[in-house]
């Protein structure tokens, strides 16, 4: 979906201000001596500067110095696909209707973020039938908690606790150490980097000292990710099981059993904290980071 404003090209001046500072070398254009009527005040009877009245346009003091700040923002999206390789069949292969709604407020030192996410697939309706159960459970619908922070802030120190996606690395595209966040691996290659990342309970403390910053994170629950179902079509399972000597009747199996992923370890203990630190200084002409985990 896109959306875009247009605005004719009329430029427009407070009363006693040109709007074109003209060229010594250049003929005509805002010479006020040969042009008749443009930028001239005086005998300018279509001056746009006549319709607008400045003393009207005000500057909301009060809230430029306030203390608080409060917004609430988001963003509805719609995404769609088709599966070539079955058009006769059922040629939809994605119909996902989804919204994203984001609240923040701050009061001096302190924020509050909050964020989620839903979506639904309209095109699992068609052909309902066709589809396993693990394929519903991981791609019809989806309602998610992404960022659920609180954060302070005291003049060079910010401490960031709660539900958060931290960026981790300088890659656009692909960053190998990017790995405090997992990644929703459903659709994997279909999808832009920053709206896969799955938010991770985790504490945050940073240091800031003049183009040099010192941040320790601790992630407090391990995440493995979100990904398809064990022999979806964008699983690695069946070519792996089908590509030794022995052949599995895959729907077969699938029709008798439901197949799903066990994590280890899993749930919060002490042996499961994992431990990040990183420093980064961006000067004049050099770029340093050092990374650990």
């Amino acid at each position: 979906i896109a959306a875009a404003a247009f605005c004719p090209g009329h430029s427009f001046a407070a009363p006693g201000e040109p709007s074109y500072v003209a060229d010594e070398d250049e003929e005509e254009w805002g010479d006020d001596d040969d042009e008749e009527g443009w930028g001239d005040e005086g005998g300018d009877d279509f001056g746009f500067e006549n319709t607008v009245d400045v003393t009207d346009i005000k500057i909301d003091t009060e809230a430029s110095n306030r203390e608080w700040e409060l917004s609430l923002d988001g963003f509805v999206r719609s995404d769609t696909g088709v599966w070539m390789k079955r058009l006769q069949s059922n040629p939809f292969a994605k119909a996902r209707q989804s919204l994203d709604l984001k609240f923040a407020y701050s009061y001096k030192f302190f924020s509050l973020v909050l964020a989620g996410h839903a979506e639904y697939d309209f095109a699992y309706l068609y052909d309902r039938d066709s589809y396993s159960q693990e394929d519903l459970e991981s791609y019809e619908y989806l309602v998610q908690l992404r960022d659920a922070y609180l954060k302070f802030g005291f003049d060079s120190w910010e401490l960031v606790l709660g539900q958060q996606i931290i960026t981790w690395g300088e890659g656009d595209v692909l960053s190998p150490i990017d790995v405090i966040n997992t990644r929703d691996q459903r659709e994997p290659g279909l999808a832009d980097l920053d709206d896969i990342r799955v938010p991770a309970l985790s504490t945050r403390l940073s240091y800031f000292f003049k183009g040099a910053r010192y941040e320790f994170v601790v992630v407090h629950f391990p995440h493995y990710g979100m990904r398809p179902p064990p022999f979806g079509e964008f699983s690695p399972l069946p070519a792996a099981l089908q590509s030794g000597p022995i052949r599995f009747d895959l729907d077969a199996i699938q029709s008798r059993k439901q197949f799903y992923y066990r994590d280890e370890p899993k749930g919060f203990s002490l042996d499961n904290q994992q431990y990040f630190f990183r420093f980064q200084y961006k000067g004049a002409g050099l770029d340093i980071a050092v990374h650990v985990a």
